[in-house]
């Protein structure tokens, strides 16, 4: 059996930490594994954890040292851990939390404090890039979310600086685009896809709180350096719901697309997708601009 690992401390985020994993534990397939690095006294880690109805496994040694060394465990398949002790901590996220979910090789479900309990993760937004890398990462948590009963809903943003040239009719060519998006990227019919058009990082959060999703998945390459990131900062900063980490393959090439350049693939409206398609002598048409969604 597979274990789902809940690391808490003696904070308040121990409650909502150990909910989340119940909850991850139940889309996976998994069990939950709580664990808590002793402290002088570890009454409320306990509590915490009888009240979720879960076994505490004391460990002794350094936090950092002994949560990594159980998450590099081989039925382990994903590691919950708080992003921070108190609401107005540290962010994007703390030192520990930071610490491991740039060195741990699973994913990791970081939950802020004040995320609502009990955790239910029935709707989970999924930002990809046209980037396969990223697509491959989380592919198969997205696979195993959905056979739980999750709702999976991918949201591709493209930025306004990066939108090519569309057609005059967009409406021929909504299953194509969106056949082939599947078909590169997400490749699965019960997933529902959106595209928004705006700053990525601003566009994921709003459209998580339009949708109210219960967690985001997001592929990253584990740096959280101030200059990358900036969407995985963003998410992590400002959001009320668990945020699941899946680490990209070191060996994978990350550069993007240029999304929407590659074969003809295009964007969405309110209506639907919009192939686009280079016009004669490279300019841009803006005759359907108005229909894009922002939002």
């Amino acid at each position: 059996m597979t274990r789902v690992l809940a690391a808490i401390d003696c904070s308040a985020a121990a409650r909502p930490v150990l909910s989340a994993a119940n909850a991850v534990a139940d889309l996976l397939g998994s069990d939950v594994d709580a664990v808590h690095v002793r402290e002088r006294a570890w009454a409320t880690a306990q509590a915490a954890a009888d009240a979720a109805g879960v076994d505490l496994r004391l460990l002794s040694g350094r936090a950092l040292e002994r949560i990594i060394q159980e998450a590099g465990q081989p039925d382990v398949v994903a590691v919950v851990l708080g992003a921070r002790a108190t609401p107005g901590g540290a962010r994007p996220a703390g030192h520990v939390a930071a610490h491991i979910a740039t060195s741990s090789r699973k994913p990791v479900v970081v939950v802020p404090p004040e995320c609502e309990v009990p955790v239910r993760l029935r709707r989970i937004l999924v930002p990809l890039e046209a980037v396969m890398a990223t697509a491959s990462a989380v592919d198969s948590i997205v696979v195993a979310a959905a056979t739980g009963g999750a709702e999976i809903v991918v949201v591709h943003v493209m930025t306004e600086q990066g939108l090519p040239p569309f057609t005059d009719q967009p409406q021929h060519e909504v299953e194509a685009w969106t056949n082939e998006f599947r078909r590169r990227y997400c490749d699965h019919p019960e997933v529902r896809l959106e595209v928004r058009i705006g700053v990525p990082r601003e566009r994921v959060l709003a459209f998580a709180e339009e949708m109210q999703a219960d967690a985001v998945i997001l592929a990253w390459s584990q740096r959280l350096a101030a200059e990358r990131a900036a969407l995985v900062r963003s998410v992590l900063e400002h959001s009320r719901i668990p945020v699941i980490l899946v680490p990209v393959a070191r060996t994978a090439k990350l550069a993007p697309t240029r999304s929407g350049r590659r074969r003809g693939l295009g964007i969405s409206t309110s209506v639907g997708p919009i192939r686009l398609r280079t016009l004669p002598g490279g300019h841009r048409r803006q005759a359907n601009a108005s229909r894009l969604r922002p939002n």
